[in-house]
């Protein structure tokens, strides 16, 4: 199964639309992140003129802390402009075997100059199994 979600964006309010999603909410660090469980994908289409983009994402500590925990999970970005489209992020967190991957990871990224037609992509992608894998995003800032 794959879990897809379109952000629709709210007066131009990423974070708005994210939280319209009604995606279960993940308290970390003082901060609100939202569980697209991998494999999950999710797209919105950046207003025009944005110049900045920054996003966290994290496996929660019940992902590996326990009995059974998670193998990992790959974080991706893609930008899109409808003619060509970058990877910004291809990173895999295995919070179980690796120290550095627990809490929240933080991506930012310049935006390349574009008008309307902008579409950032994220997906999360399961490990050998997906148990466990609550992978979560934060609340995008787009300015």
């Amino acid at each position: 199964d794959i879990n897809l979600g379109l952000v629709r964006l709210v007066k131009g309010d990423v974070a708005a639309g994210f939280r319209a999603l009604g995606l279960p909410v993940f308290e970390m660090e003082g901060r609100q992140l939202f569980q697209v469980h991998a494999a999950g994908i999710m797209s919105f289409k950046l207003p025009a003129g944005a110049k900045h983009f920054r996003i966290g994402y994290a496996l929660p500590e019940g992902t590996y802390r326990g009995d059974t925990k998670t193998d990992g999970v790959r974080f991706v970005i893609i930008w899109m402009n409808g003619l060509k489209s970058e990877r910004w992020l291809d990173r895999t967190l295995t919070p179980a075997t690796q120290p550095a991957d627990r809490g929240i990871q933080q991506f930012a990224a310049t935006l390349p100059p574009h008008k309307d037609n902008a579409t950032l992509i994220l997906m999360t992608l399961p490990g050998a199994t997906d148990a466990m894998d609550w992978s979560c995003w934060g609340l995008p800032e787009v300015k």
